[in-house]
Protein backbone atom coordinates (compact mmCIF):
# COMPACT_ATOMS: atom_id res chain seq x y z
CA UNK A 1 0.00 0.00 0.00
CA UNK A 2 1.63 3.62 -1.01
CA UNK A 3 1.75 5.65 1.65
CA UNK A 4 -0.22 8.91 1.94
CA UNK A 5 2.92 10.86 1.80
CA UNK A 6 1.48 13.22 -1.12
CA UNK A 7 -0.40 15.71 0.99
CA UNK A 8 -2.06 18.39 -0.87
CA UNK A 9 0.44 20.90 0.40
CA UNK A 10 3.40 19.03 -1.91
CA UNK A 11 1.85 18.17 -4.12
CA UNK A 12 3.23 20.60 -6.96
CA UNK A 13 6.76 19.00 -6.92
CA UNK A 14 7.74 19.74 -3.56
CA UNK A 15 8.43 16.76 -2.65
CA UNK A 16 11.66 14.72 -2.99
CA UNK A 17 10.89 10.71 -3.33
CA UNK A 18 11.59 7.10 -3.91
CA UNK A 19 11.39 5.97 -7.21
CA UNK A 20 11.88 2.87 -8.95
CA UNK A 21 13.14 1.92 -12.53
CA UNK A 22 11.39 -0.02 -15.36
CA UNK A 23 12.11 -3.59 -15.75
CA UNK A 24 11.45 -5.60 -18.31
CA UNK A 25 8.18 -8.07 -17.75
CA UNK A 26 8.09 -11.69 -18.16
CA UNK A 27 5.18 -14.13 -18.94
CA UNK A 28 4.46 -17.38 -17.45
CA UNK A 29 4.59 -20.30 -19.43
CA UNK A 30 1.47 -21.66 -21.70
CA UNK A 31 1.46 -24.84 -20.09
CA UNK A 32 -1.34 -26.16 -17.57
CA UNK A 33 0.77 -26.95 -14.92
CA UNK A 34 -1.08 -26.32 -11.82
CA UNK A 35 -3.13 -23.95 -9.64
CA UNK A 36 -3.11 -20.19 -10.28
CA UNK A 37 -5.16 -16.88 -9.60
CA UNK A 38 -7.92 -16.46 -12.45
CA UNK A 39 -9.56 -13.39 -10.67
CA UNK A 40 -8.88 -10.59 -8.44
CA UNK A 41 -11.09 -7.97 -6.94
CA UNK A 42 -9.57 -4.27 -5.22
CA UNK A 43 -12.88 -2.54 -5.43
CA UNK A 44 -14.12 0.21 -2.79
CA UNK A 45 -14.43 -0.57 0.61
CA UNK A 46 -13.34 -4.16 1.78
CA UNK A 47 -14.94 -5.28 -1.47
CA UNK A 48 -11.63 -7.34 -2.05
CA UNK A 49 -11.42 -11.19 -3.14
CA UNK A 50 -9.36 -12.99 -5.33
CA UNK A 51 -9.82 -16.79 -7.62
CA UNK A 52 -8.12 -19.92 -7.70
CA UNK A 53 -8.76 -21.98 -10.33
CA UNK A 54 -7.88 -25.58 -11.20
CA UNK A 55 -7.56 -26.60 -14.56
CA UNK A 56 -4.94 -29.67 -13.70
CA UNK A 57 -7.61 -32.03 -15.38
CA UNK A 58 -7.51 -33.53 -11.95
CA UNK A 59 -8.57 -33.02 -8.30
CA UNK A 60 -6.23 -30.92 -5.81
CA UNK A 61 -6.08 -31.02 -2.26
CA UNK A 62 -5.94 -28.02 -0.77
CA UNK A 63 -4.18 -28.64 2.41
CA UNK A 64 -0.55 -27.98 1.11
CA UNK A 65 -1.32 -24.22 -0.09
CA UNK A 66 -1.10 -21.03 1.02
CA UNK A 67 -1.43 -17.77 0.19
CA UNK A 68 1.07 -14.99 1.07
CA UNK A 69 0.07 -10.82 1.37
CA UNK A 70 2.88 -8.73 0.67
CA UNK A 71 2.25 -5.34 1.43
CA UNK A 72 4.16 -1.92 1.16
CA UNK A 73 6.62 -3.68 -1.47
CA UNK A 74 7.82 -6.26 1.70
CA UNK A 75 10.16 -8.38 0.87
CA UNK A 76 8.46 -10.91 3.36
CA UNK A 77 4.85 -11.76 4.15
CA UNK A 78 2.97 -9.52 5.68
CA UNK A 79 0.36 -12.31 6.21
CA UNK A 80 -0.35 -15.49 5.20
CA UNK A 81 -3.34 -18.07 5.42
CA UNK A 82 -3.55 -21.91 4.81
CA UNK A 83 -6.09 -23.08 2.64
CA UNK A 84 -8.33 -26.42 2.94
CA UNK A 85 -10.56 -29.00 1.20
CA UNK A 86 -10.39 -30.14 -2.17
CA UNK A 87 -10.86 -28.07 -5.48
CA UNK A 88 -12.25 -29.85 -7.83
CA UNK A 89 -10.93 -29.55 -11.81
CA UNK A 90 -12.18 -27.14 -13.66
CA UNK A 91 -13.46 -25.32 -10.40
CA UNK A 92 -12.31 -22.43 -8.56
CA UNK A 93 -11.98 -21.38 -5.02
CA UNK A 94 -12.42 -18.10 -3.77
CA UNK A 95 -11.24 -16.21 -0.77
CA UNK A 96 -13.10 -12.77 0.26
CA UNK A 97 -12.88 -10.39 3.05
CA UNK A 98 -15.36 -10.76 5.43
CA UNK A 99 -16.88 -7.30 5.02
CA UNK A 100 -17.19 -7.86 1.73
CA UNK A 101 -20.48 -7.24 -0.53
CA UNK A 102 -23.15 -10.23 -0.18
CA UNK A 103 -22.18 -11.12 -3.63
CA UNK A 104 -18.72 -11.62 -3.32
CA UNK A 105 -19.70 -13.46 0.28
CA UNK A 106 -22.14 -15.86 -1.44
CA UNK A 107 -18.80 -17.50 -3.61
CA UNK A 108 -16.53 -17.66 -1.26
CA UNK A 109 -14.97 -20.70 0.14
CA UNK A 110 -12.89 -18.92 3.27
CA UNK A 111 -12.56 -15.36 4.68
CA UNK A 112 -9.70 -13.91 5.45
CA UNK A 113 -9.54 -10.17 6.31
CA UNK A 114 -6.10 -10.18 6.92
CA UNK A 115 -4.32 -11.55 3.76
CA UNK A 116 -7.41 -10.27 1.64
CA UNK A 117 -6.94 -6.39 2.74
CA UNK A 118 -4.90 -5.84 0.11
CA UNK A 119 -4.32 -2.58 -2.08
CA UNK A 120 -3.91 -2.51 -5.85
CA UNK A 121 -0.08 -2.05 -5.24
CA UNK A 122 0.54 -4.91 -2.63
CA UNK A 123 1.46 -8.62 -4.21
CA UNK A 124 -0.02 -11.51 -3.83
CA UNK A 125 1.39 -15.32 -3.72
CA UNK A 126 -0.10 -18.74 -3.94
CA UNK A 127 2.37 -21.57 -2.78
CA UNK A 128 2.37 -25.38 -2.70
CA UNK A 129 4.71 -27.15 -0.31
CA UNK A 130 6.69 -23.66 -0.34
CA UNK A 131 6.94 -23.46 -3.66
CA UNK A 132 5.53 -20.69 -5.62
CA UNK A 133 2.50 -22.13 -7.77
CA UNK A 134 1.23 -18.57 -8.68
CA UNK A 135 2.39 -14.61 -7.88
CA UNK A 136 0.64 -11.21 -8.28
CA UNK A 137 2.60 -8.44 -8.18
CA UNK A 138 6.33 -8.22 -7.74
CA UNK A 139 8.18 -9.47 -4.11
CA UNK A 140 9.71 -6.60 -2.96
CA UNK A 141 8.86 -3.95 -5.08
CA UNK A 142 5.80 -0.83 -4.39
CA UNK A 143 4.90 0.33 -8.07
CA UNK A 144 3.08 3.29 -6.52
CA UNK A 145 -0.88 3.56 -6.88
CA UNK A 146 -1.42 -0.03 -8.01
CA UNK A 147 1.05 -2.47 -10.63
CA UNK A 148 1.50 -1.40 -13.85
CA UNK A 149 -1.58 -2.68 -16.31
CA UNK A 150 -4.15 -1.94 -13.51
CA UNK A 151 -5.08 -3.25 -9.60
CA UNK A 152 -6.39 -0.23 -7.53
CA UNK A 153 -10.32 -0.33 -7.88
CA UNK A 154 -10.09 -2.81 -10.09
CA UNK A 155 -11.89 -6.25 -11.09
CA UNK A 156 -9.08 -7.90 -12.93
CA UNK A 157 -9.71 -11.64 -14.92
CA UNK A 158 -7.26 -13.72 -16.40
CA UNK A 159 -7.45 -14.04 -19.91
CA UNK A 160 -8.76 -17.60 -21.21
CA UNK A 161 -5.39 -18.13 -22.87
CA UNK A 162 -3.26 -18.17 -19.52
CA UNK A 163 -2.59 -21.34 -18.61
CA UNK A 164 0.19 -21.30 -15.31
CA UNK A 165 0.76 -19.46 -13.21
CA UNK A 166 3.91 -16.91 -12.39
CA UNK A 167 6.08 -19.03 -10.89
CA UNK A 168 8.80 -16.04 -10.13
CA UNK A 169 7.44 -13.62 -7.83
CA UNK A 170 10.72 -11.28 -8.26
CA UNK A 171 10.20 -10.36 -12.16
CA UNK A 172 8.42 -7.24 -12.91
CA UNK A 173 4.69 -7.53 -13.13
CA UNK A 174 2.10 -5.90 -15.77
CA UNK A 175 -1.60 -7.15 -15.24
CA UNK A 176 -2.20 -6.25 -18.83
CA UNK A 177 -0.34 -8.78 -20.33
CA UNK A 178 -2.66 -11.53 -18.86
CA UNK A 179 -4.79 -9.91 -16.94
CA UNK A 180 -8.82 -8.38 -18.34
CA UNK A 181 -9.60 -5.09 -16.60
CA UNK A 182 -13.63 -4.76 -15.61
CA UNK A 183 -15.02 -1.73 -13.90
CA UNK A 184 -14.47 -1.02 -10.30
CA UNK A 185 -16.87 -3.14 -8.41
CA UNK A 186 -17.53 -5.47 -10.77
CA UNK A 187 -18.34 -9.01 -9.22
CA UNK A 188 -20.46 -11.22 -12.16
CA UNK A 189 -17.57 -13.44 -13.00
CA UNK A 190 -16.74 -14.28 -9.18
CA UNK A 191 -16.88 -17.78 -9.01
CA UNK A 192 -16.04 -19.75 -12.36
CA UNK A 193 -13.46 -19.38 -14.90
CA UNK A 194 -12.54 -20.81 -18.49
CA UNK A 195 -9.16 -21.14 -19.58
CA UNK A 196 -8.73 -22.03 -23.56
CA UNK A 197 -5.48 -24.16 -23.07
CA UNK A 198 -5.59 -25.70 -26.89
CA UNK A 199 -5.96 -29.57 -24.96
CA UNK A 200 -2.74 -28.98 -22.86
CA UNK A 201 -0.69 -28.04 -25.96
CA UNK A 202 1.98 -25.88 -24.79
CA UNK A 203 2.16 -23.81 -28.07
CA UNK A 204 0.51 -20.19 -28.35
CA UNK A 205 -3.01 -19.28 -27.12
CA UNK A 206 -5.22 -19.04 -30.12
CA UNK A 207 -5.78 -15.70 -31.10
CA UNK A 208 -9.06 -13.62 -31.67
CA UNK A 209 -10.40 -11.04 -34.16
CA UNK A 210 -10.07 -8.18 -32.03
CA UNK A 211 -10.99 -4.73 -34.02
CA UNK A 212 -12.65 -4.25 -37.29
CA UNK A 213 -13.68 -1.59 -39.64
CA UNK A 214 -15.27 -2.08 -42.80
CA UNK A 215 -17.38 1.09 -43.88
CA UNK A 216 -16.99 3.93 -42.80
CA UNK A 217 -17.60 7.69 -43.57
CA UNK A 218 -16.19 8.84 -46.99
CA UNK A 219 -15.15 7.38 -49.93
CA UNK A 220 -13.50 4.85 -50.14
CA UNK A 221 -13.39 3.58 -46.70
CA UNK A 222 -10.69 3.32 -43.91
CA UNK A 223 -10.52 -0.59 -43.58
CA UNK A 224 -8.50 -2.66 -40.86
CA UNK A 225 -8.70 -5.86 -39.30
CA UNK A 226 -6.78 -6.28 -36.16
CA UNK A 227 -6.30 -9.56 -34.20
CA UNK A 228 -4.89 -10.44 -30.67
CA UNK A 229 -3.27 -12.85 -29.22
CA UNK A 230 0.21 -14.04 -27.37
CA UNK A 231 2.43 -11.14 -27.58
CA UNK A 232 5.73 -11.54 -30.22
CA UNK A 233 3.84 -14.36 -31.30
CA UNK A 234 4.17 -15.79 -34.97
CA UNK A 235 0.28 -16.47 -36.10
CA UNK A 236 1.53 -17.00 -39.85
CA UNK A 237 -0.69 -20.58 -39.67
CA UNK A 238 -3.88 -18.56 -39.45
CA UNK A 239 -6.09 -16.08 -42.01
CA UNK A 240 -8.63 -13.73 -41.79
CA UNK A 241 -11.28 -14.44 -44.39
CA UNK A 242 -13.73 -12.23 -45.40
CA UNK A 243 -17.21 -13.66 -46.57
CA UNK A 244 -20.26 -12.14 -48.34
CA UNK A 245 -23.20 -12.73 -47.38
CA UNK A 246 -25.77 -10.54 -49.22
CA UNK A 247 -25.26 -10.43 -53.37
CA UNK A 248 -22.75 -13.82 -53.33
CA UNK A 249 -23.72 -15.41 -50.43
CA UNK A 250 -20.90 -17.38 -49.38
CA UNK A 251 -18.28 -16.21 -51.51
CA UNK A 252 -14.33 -15.72 -50.01
CA UNK A 253 -14.05 -11.74 -50.90
CA UNK A 254 -11.05 -10.99 -49.17
CA UNK A 255 -8.42 -12.89 -47.29
CA UNK A 256 -5.89 -11.24 -44.62
CA UNK A 257 -2.80 -13.71 -43.60
CA UNK A 258 -2.11 -13.07 -39.85
CA UNK A 259 1.39 -12.01 -39.09
CA UNK A 260 3.71 -11.80 -35.55
CA UNK A 261 2.06 -9.74 -33.11
CA UNK A 262 3.53 -6.95 -31.10
CA UNK A 263 5.28 -6.43 -27.58
CA UNK A 264 1.70 -6.33 -26.54
CA UNK A 265 -0.05 -8.63 -28.77
CA UNK A 266 -1.73 -6.82 -31.11
CA UNK A 267 -1.25 -7.58 -35.26
CA UNK A 268 -3.53 -5.33 -37.99
CA UNK A 269 -3.28 -5.11 -41.38
CA UNK A 270 -2.65 -2.17 -42.95
CA UNK A 271 -5.22 1.12 -42.98
CA UNK A 272 -7.25 2.04 -45.99
CA UNK A 273 -9.25 0.77 -49.24
CA UNK A 274 -8.94 -3.06 -48.30
CA UNK A 275 -12.20 -3.56 -50.97
CA UNK A 276 -13.84 -5.16 -47.79
CA UNK A 277 -17.42 -5.28 -48.37
CA UNK A 278 -20.08 -2.81 -47.08
CA UNK A 279 -23.33 -4.51 -46.17
CA UNK A 280 -23.97 -8.45 -44.48
CA UNK A 281 -20.23 -9.67 -43.54
CA UNK A 282 -19.01 -12.59 -42.45
CA UNK A 283 -14.89 -12.23 -40.68
CA UNK A 284 -13.71 -16.47 -40.06
CA UNK A 285 -10.40 -16.68 -38.32
CA UNK A 286 -8.99 -19.78 -39.35
CA UNK A 287 -6.15 -21.99 -39.21
CA UNK A 288 -4.53 -23.75 -42.15
CA UNK A 289 -6.14 -22.05 -45.03
CA UNK A 290 -5.75 -23.58 -48.15
CA UNK A 291 -8.25 -22.21 -50.65
CA UNK A 292 -8.70 -18.80 -52.64
CA UNK A 293 -10.86 -15.58 -53.24
CA UNK A 294 -14.08 -16.51 -54.92
CA UNK A 295 -14.68 -19.49 -53.07
CA UNK A 296 -17.82 -20.55 -52.31
CA UNK A 297 -18.49 -21.91 -48.82
CA UNK A 298 -22.09 -22.24 -49.19
CA UNK A 299 -22.93 -23.32 -52.84
CA UNK A 300 -26.62 -23.86 -51.97
CA UNK A 301 -26.66 -20.63 -49.93
CA UNK A 302 -28.81 -22.27 -46.95
CA UNK A 303 -26.39 -20.07 -44.73
CA UNK A 304 -24.56 -23.43 -43.64
CA UNK A 305 -20.77 -24.07 -44.41
CA UNK A 306 -20.24 -26.68 -47.22
CA UNK A 307 -16.54 -26.33 -48.05
CA UNK A 308 -14.38 -25.82 -45.27
CA UNK A 309 -10.82 -25.00 -47.41
CA UNK A 310 -9.35 -24.87 -43.52
CA UNK A 311 -8.49 -26.97 -40.58
CA UNK A 312 -10.81 -25.24 -38.13
CA UNK A 313 -12.28 -21.98 -36.98
CA UNK A 314 -10.96 -20.39 -34.34
CA UNK A 315 -13.14 -17.07 -34.16
CA UNK A 316 -15.50 -15.00 -35.70
CA UNK A 317 -17.74 -11.96 -36.45
CA UNK A 318 -20.29 -10.82 -38.19
CA UNK A 319 -22.44 -7.85 -39.34
CA UNK A 320 -25.89 -8.22 -40.90
CA UNK A 321 -27.49 -5.22 -42.21
CA UNK A 322 -31.03 -6.30 -42.35
CA UNK A 323 -31.56 -6.38 -45.67
CA UNK A 324 -33.55 -9.48 -46.67
CA UNK A 325 -32.30 -12.65 -47.24
CA UNK A 326 -29.10 -11.95 -45.78
CA UNK A 327 -26.82 -14.87 -44.41
CA UNK A 328 -23.79 -14.61 -42.34
CA UNK A 329 -21.40 -17.59 -41.38
CA UNK A 330 -20.00 -16.93 -37.89
CA UNK A 331 -21.52 -15.58 -34.32
CA UNK A 332 -21.68 -13.11 -33.29
CA UNK A 333 -23.82 -11.51 -35.95
CA UNK A 334 -23.95 -7.38 -35.12
CA UNK A 335 -27.12 -6.77 -36.75
CA UNK A 336 -28.77 -2.73 -37.14
CA UNK A 337 -29.44 -1.20 -33.52
CA UNK A 338 -27.74 -4.45 -31.79
CA UNK A 339 -26.80 -2.31 -28.86
CA UNK A 340 -29.16 0.30 -28.96
CA UNK A 341 -27.17 3.25 -29.98
CA UNK A 342 -28.36 3.05 -34.05
CA UNK A 343 -30.91 1.95 -36.28
CA UNK A 344 -28.01 1.28 -38.54
CA UNK A 345 -25.32 -2.34 -38.31
CA UNK A 346 -21.88 -1.22 -37.31
CA UNK A 347 -19.51 -0.14 -39.84
CA UNK A 348 -16.88 -1.41 -37.55
CA UNK A 349 -16.37 -2.76 -33.98
CA UNK A 350 -14.04 -3.05 -30.78
CA UNK A 351 -13.67 -6.05 -28.31
CA UNK A 352 -14.25 -4.37 -25.05
CA UNK A 353 -11.70 -5.04 -23.06
CA UNK A 354 -9.00 -6.58 -25.75
CA UNK A 355 -9.58 -10.29 -26.18
CA UNK A 356 -12.66 -10.59 -24.20
CA UNK A 357 -15.03 -13.23 -25.93
CA UNK A 358 -17.81 -14.79 -25.02
CA UNK A 359 -19.53 -15.21 -28.16
CA UNK A 360 -21.47 -12.64 -27.43
CA UNK A 361 -22.76 -9.48 -28.96
CA UNK A 362 -22.24 -7.57 -25.89
CA UNK A 363 -18.29 -8.11 -26.14
CA UNK A 364 -18.47 -5.97 -28.85
CA UNK A 365 -18.78 -1.62 -29.07
CA UNK A 366 -19.47 -0.24 -32.79
CA UNK A 367 -16.82 2.31 -33.77
CA UNK A 368 -17.07 5.55 -34.39
CA UNK A 369 -18.18 5.81 -38.07
CA UNK A 370 -16.90 8.80 -38.81
CA UNK A 371 -13.15 7.73 -38.17
CA UNK A 372 -12.83 9.15 -34.65
CA UNK A 373 -8.71 7.51 -33.35
CA UNK A 374 -7.90 7.57 -37.11
CA UNK A 375 -5.13 10.41 -37.80
CA UNK A 376 -6.51 13.31 -39.59
CA UNK A 377 -9.85 12.60 -39.12
CA UNK A 378 -12.02 14.67 -36.47
CA UNK A 379 -14.96 12.03 -36.21
CA UNK A 380 -18.11 12.09 -34.06
CA UNK A 381 -17.49 11.03 -31.22
CA UNK A 382 -20.82 9.64 -29.30
CA UNK A 383 -20.50 8.72 -25.79
CA UNK A 384 -20.48 4.73 -25.75
CA UNK A 385 -18.65 4.28 -29.20
CA UNK A 386 -15.11 2.44 -29.51
CA UNK A 387 -12.47 4.18 -31.11
CA UNK A 388 -10.87 3.48 -34.24
CA UNK A 389 -7.68 2.01 -33.14
CA UNK A 390 -5.90 -0.44 -35.32
CA UNK A 391 -2.67 -2.05 -33.44
CA UNK A 392 -3.47 -0.44 -30.48
CA UNK A 393 -5.70 -1.30 -27.13
CA UNK A 394 -9.54 -0.93 -27.23
CA UNK A 395 -10.86 2.25 -26.16
CA UNK A 396 -14.69 3.93 -25.42
CA UNK A 397 -15.10 7.16 -25.82
CA UNK A 398 -16.57 8.52 -22.84
CA UNK A 399 -17.11 11.94 -23.14
CA UNK A 400 -18.05 13.32 -26.36
CA UNK A 401 -15.02 15.33 -27.11
CA UNK A 402 -12.00 13.59 -25.79
CA UNK A 403 -9.63 14.15 -28.24
CA UNK A 404 -7.01 11.51 -29.57
CA UNK A 405 -4.50 11.95 -32.31
CA UNK A 406 -1.01 12.79 -33.32
CA UNK A 407 1.81 15.62 -32.08
CA UNK A 408 -0.09 19.07 -32.27
CA UNK A 409 -3.81 17.52 -33.13
CA UNK A 410 -5.83 18.91 -30.31
CA UNK A 411 -6.09 17.34 -27.01
CA UNK A 412 -7.97 17.53 -23.43
CA UNK A 413 -6.53 20.60 -21.38
CA UNK A 414 -4.80 19.77 -18.42
CA UNK A 415 -6.40 22.46 -16.55
CA UNK A 416 -10.32 21.23 -17.82
CA UNK A 417 -9.02 17.38 -16.23
CA UNK A 418 -8.53 19.32 -12.92
CA UNK A 419 -11.44 22.06 -12.83
CA UNK A 420 -11.64 24.38 -9.96
CA UNK A 421 -12.95 21.98 -7.44
CA UNK A 422 -10.66 19.47 -5.28
CA UNK A 423 -11.19 16.90 -7.39
CA UNK A 424 -11.36 16.12 -11.01
CA UNK A 425 -14.56 15.36 -12.57
CA UNK A 426 -12.85 13.05 -15.16
CA UNK A 427 -11.78 10.28 -12.78
CA UNK A 428 -12.36 7.22 -14.38
CA UNK A 429 -11.90 8.93 -17.66
CA UNK A 430 -9.27 8.19 -19.98
CA UNK A 431 -7.71 11.36 -21.37
CA UNK A 432 -5.05 12.33 -23.77
CA UNK A 433 -2.64 15.39 -22.97
CA UNK A 434 -0.32 17.85 -24.97
CA UNK A 435 2.39 19.53 -22.41
CA UNK A 436 5.82 20.11 -21.23
CA UNK A 437 7.60 18.20 -18.41
CA UNK A 438 8.29 20.13 -15.56
CA UNK A 439 9.71 17.83 -13.18
CA UNK A 440 10.77 13.67 -13.24
CA UNK A 441 11.19 11.60 -10.26
CA UNK A 442 12.47 8.41 -12.47
CA UNK A 443 16.32 8.20 -10.88
CA UNK A 444 17.16 5.61 -8.29
CA UNK A 445 15.62 6.50 -5.29
CA UNK A 446 12.89 8.29 -6.42
CA UNK A 447 9.05 7.71 -6.48
CA UNK A 448 8.94 7.44 -10.37
CA UNK A 449 6.73 9.15 -13.31
CA UNK A 450 7.34 12.82 -14.10
CA UNK A 451 4.73 16.02 -13.68
CA UNK A 452 3.52 17.76 -16.98
CA UNK A 453 2.20 21.44 -17.18
CA UNK A 454 0.35 23.09 -20.14
CA UNK A 455 2.50 25.48 -22.51
CA UNK A 456 1.93 29.08 -21.49
CA UNK A 457 0.03 29.56 -24.54
CA UNK A 458 -2.72 27.02 -23.79
CA UNK A 459 -3.04 27.76 -20.32
CA UNK A 460 -6.91 29.12 -19.35
CA UNK A 461 -7.63 32.75 -17.42
CA UNK A 462 -9.02 31.25 -14.69
CA UNK A 463 -7.23 31.38 -11.45
CA UNK A 464 -8.61 28.36 -9.86
CA UNK A 465 -7.76 25.83 -12.26
CA UNK A 466 -3.95 23.91 -12.17
CA UNK A 467 -2.20 23.86 -15.45
CA UNK A 468 0.05 20.67 -14.06
CA UNK A 469 -0.67 16.92 -13.81
CA UNK A 470 1.40 14.10 -12.43
CA UNK A 471 1.64 11.18 -14.74
CA UNK A 472 2.52 7.94 -13.17
CA UNK A 473 4.34 5.89 -15.72
CA UNK A 474 7.95 4.52 -15.82
CA UNK A 475 7.73 2.70 -19.20
CA UNK A 476 8.71 6.20 -20.30
CA UNK A 477 11.49 8.80 -19.65
CA UNK A 478 11.05 11.93 -20.91
CA UNK A 479 13.25 14.95 -20.12
CA UNK A 480 12.43 18.29 -18.39
CA UNK A 481 11.36 20.49 -21.12
CA UNK A 482 10.11 18.37 -23.35
CA UNK A 483 6.71 18.20 -25.00
CA UNK A 484 4.70 15.13 -24.73
CA UNK A 485 1.82 13.28 -25.58
CA UNK A 486 0.27 11.00 -23.75
CA UNK A 487 -3.11 8.91 -23.14
CA UNK A 488 -4.38 7.56 -19.84
CA UNK A 489 -6.58 7.48 -17.19
CA UNK A 490 -7.05 9.80 -14.58
CA UNK A 491 -7.07 9.14 -10.92
CA UNK A 492 -7.47 10.60 -7.75
CA UNK A 493 -4.61 9.28 -5.30
CA UNK A 494 -4.75 10.69 -1.77
CA UNK A 495 -6.56 13.68 -3.40
CA UNK A 496 -4.10 14.31 -5.72
CA UNK A 497 -4.81 14.26 -9.92
CA UNK A 498 -2.68 12.24 -11.40
CA UNK A 499 -2.75 10.16 -14.87
CA UNK A 500 -1.93 6.64 -14.56
CA UNK A 501 -2.16 3.19 -16.90
CA UNK A 502 -0.21 5.23 -20.19
CA UNK A 503 -1.59 3.33 -23.43
CA UNK A 504 0.54 5.59 -25.72
CA UNK A 505 3.21 8.15 -25.53
CA UNK A 506 4.49 10.52 -27.64
CA UNK A 507 7.48 12.83 -28.18
CA UNK A 508 6.33 16.10 -29.58
CA UNK A 509 9.37 18.58 -29.28
CA UNK A 510 9.78 20.83 -26.55
CA UNK A 511 8.10 23.65 -24.78
CA UNK A 512 8.41 25.96 -21.83
CA UNK A 513 5.83 26.39 -19.07
CA UNK A 514 6.10 29.20 -16.72
CA UNK A 515 6.54 28.57 -12.68
CA UNK A 516 3.52 29.59 -10.46
CA UNK A 517 4.58 32.09 -7.72
CA UNK A 518 3.28 30.83 -4.13
CA UNK A 519 4.00 32.83 -1.28
CA UNK A 520 3.37 30.98 2.48
CA UNK A 521 1.18 31.04 4.57
CA UNK A 522 -1.71 30.73 3.39
CA UNK A 523 -5.51 30.40 5.17
CA UNK A 524 -6.45 27.04 3.99
CA UNK A 525 -4.34 24.06 3.01
CA UNK A 526 -6.71 23.90 0.26
CA UNK A 527 -5.75 27.41 -1.01
CA UNK A 528 -2.59 24.99 -2.82
CA UNK A 529 -5.57 23.59 -5.01
CA UNK A 530 -5.08 25.78 -7.82
CA UNK A 531 -1.00 24.94 -8.29
CA UNK A 532 -1.14 21.34 -7.99
CA UNK A 533 0.51 19.35 -10.11
CA UNK A 534 2.53 22.95 -11.35
CA UNK A 535 6.12 23.97 -11.37
CA UNK A 536 6.07 26.88 -9.06
CA UNK A 537 8.64 29.29 -6.99
CA UNK A 538 8.43 31.10 -3.80
CA UNK A 539 10.02 34.78 -3.72
CA UNK A 540 10.55 34.18 -0.08
CA UNK A 541 13.18 32.23 1.80
CA UNK A 542 11.71 28.43 3.31
CA UNK A 543 13.27 26.82 6.23
CA UNK A 544 13.22 22.78 6.61
CA UNK A 545 11.07 22.14 8.95
CA UNK A 546 10.44 18.51 9.31
CA UNK A 547 12.29 15.54 8.70
CA UNK A 548 10.52 12.70 9.95
CA UNK A 549 9.06 11.16 6.48
CA UNK A 550 12.56 11.75 4.86
CA UNK A 551 14.43 8.44 5.57
CA UNK A 552 10.97 6.84 4.49
CA UNK A 553 9.64 8.13 1.65
CA UNK A 554 12.69 11.09 0.59
CA UNK A 555 9.70 13.60 2.23
CA UNK A 556 10.45 17.09 3.15
CA UNK A 557 8.16 19.57 5.23
CA UNK A 558 8.95 23.28 3.64
CA UNK A 559 7.58 26.60 5.64
CA UNK A 560 8.54 30.26 5.43
CA UNK A 561 9.22 29.98 9.18
CA UNK A 562 10.58 27.58 11.71
CA UNK A 563 8.16 26.04 14.05
CA UNK A 564 9.50 24.39 17.10
CA UNK A 565 8.33 21.90 18.83
CA UNK A 566 6.21 23.59 22.01
CA UNK A 567 7.85 22.07 25.00
CA UNK A 568 11.36 23.14 22.97
CA UNK A 569 10.55 26.58 24.20
CA UNK A 570 8.21 25.89 27.22
CA UNK A 571 7.87 24.12 30.58
CA UNK A 572 5.61 20.79 29.78
CA UNK A 573 2.37 22.65 31.06
CA UNK A 574 -0.50 24.80 30.01
CA UNK A 575 1.83 27.03 28.02
CA UNK A 576 3.43 24.56 26.01
CA UNK A 577 -0.31 23.73 25.29
CA UNK A 578 -1.64 26.75 24.47
CA UNK A 579 1.38 27.13 22.25
CA UNK A 580 0.62 23.81 20.12
CA UNK A 581 -2.87 25.26 20.01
Amino acid sequence: MRQPFFRKVFAFALIFILAFNAIPVSQASAANSGLFFSEYIEGSSFNKAVEIYNGTGAAVDLSTYTVELYSNGAASPSQSVALNGTLADGDVFVMAHGSADAAILAQADLISSAVINFNGDDALVLRNNSVVADAFGQIGFDPGSQWTGGGQDDTLRRAESVCAGDTNPDDAFDASVEWLTFANNTFDGLGSHTANCGGGSSGPADPVINQFSASTTGSPDVEYVEVFGDPGTDYSTFTVIEIEGDTSKGNIDRTFPVGTTDGVGFWATSVGNLSIENGSITLLLVEGFIGSVGDDIDANDDGVIDFMPWTRIVDSVAVNDGGSGDLTYGIPALGPNYDGVSSFAPGGASRIPDGFDTDATSDWVRNDFDLFGIPGYSGSPALGEALNTPGMSNDVISVPTDPIGICGDPATLIHDIQGSGLASGDVGSIREVEAVVVATFQDANQIGGYYVQEEDTDADADPLTSEGLRVFDNANTPSVGDVVRIRGSVTEYFDLTEMNNVASFSACGTGVATAATVSLPVTSIDDFEKYEGMLVTFPQALVISEYFNYDRYGEIVLTSERHLTPTAEFEPGPDAIAAAE
